[in-house]
């Protein structure tokens, strides 16, 4: 969960993750690239809510554009 971590302290401050263009982490975030690309993910939209208590939880939910648009 470590690639992660970038979305939990977000969505700990009630903010939202816009990846406008997955080749763009390539690198600056190779992690969370690698994470993502196997996906074929191209955009994304993730918002969730992470554990106040900084516990192992994390809910997400993402919105991401296929290759088919």
């Amino acid at each position: 969960m470590d690639e992660i971590r970038r979305w939990m302290s977000s969505f700990q401050r009630g903010e939202c993750i816009i990846i406008k263009d997955l080749e763009e982490l390539k690198e600056s975030d190779p992690l969370e690239y690698r994470r993502l690309k196997p996906q074929n993910i191209r955009t994304a939209l993730l918002c969730g809510r992470a554990d106040r208590n900084h516990e192992q939880k994390c809910f997400y939910q993402g919105y991401h554009t296929s290759p088919e648009g």
